[in-house]
């Protein structure tokens, strides 16, 4: 608990079947600054469906920890099953991450993001100025949607998503995550991308 973490990378590439997370943050007030975290860096690896790159939340619902401009998840190796880069636990509480980077190369439209199982997230998660892109353009399939809620009975916190970009899903979150998932800053329309306007 109340670690610092700066400027290191954890990468996870075994050829094994077996559910591979590449870090587990069960700590709390963790501070990770410019670390990346390579999980599912092997084909084997990334056809588990339980395969993550990093899990927040240990027992007893630990958390408030916060991420700056870190790296979550690569897109050298296409993941050809529905895992996650990035999945929250136990009811963890209050993680902030910023400026932060999820890339992914897939083949399964059922990939995620961010995985968010029931009663696994407890008051809020707050995603600013982060960047969430799919590889469509270097043939990545599209994904369905980026964040997955859990069906059943919805997880107890909400994420609060501020001036993040995402590329490569149809849609942000599930049908599990309506009302629990707010993201805010507008996108910029053709041909008025960059005008200032008077404020109203």
């Amino acid at each position: 608990a109340e670690c610092i973490f700066e400027n290191i990378g954890a990468f996870h590439g075994y050829a094994s079947a077996t559910t591979q997370i590449c870090w587990a943050d069960t700590g709390q007030r963790n501070s990770y600054n410019y670390c990346a975290f390579l999980g599912m860096a092997n084909a084997t690896a990334a056809a588990q469906a339980g395969g993550r790159s990093l899990t927040v939340g240990g027992s007893g619902g630990t958390g408030e920890n916060n991420f700056f401009r870190c790296q979550i998840g690569v897109d050298t190796i296409t993941r050809s099953a529905a895992n996650a880069s990035l999945e929250f636990l136990n009811g963890t509480p209050r993680n902030t991450f910023r400026e932060c980077i999820f890339p992914v190369e897939t083949s399964s439209a059922d990939a995620l993001m961010v995985k968010a199982a029931s009663a696994s997230v407890d008051r809020w998660q707050w995603f600013q100025d982060c960047l969430f892109v799919n590889n469509i353009k270097s043939a990545s399939t599209a994904m369905t949607v980026a964040f997955s809620m859990g069906a059943g009975t919805s997880p107890a916190g909400l994420m609060m998503l501020q001036r993040c970009s995402l590329i490569g899903a149809t849609k942000w979150g599930d049908a599990a995550a309506l009302g629990q998932m707010y993201v805010d800053g507008a996108p910029p329309t053709a041909a008025t991308s960059g005008l200032a306007v008077n404020p109203s």
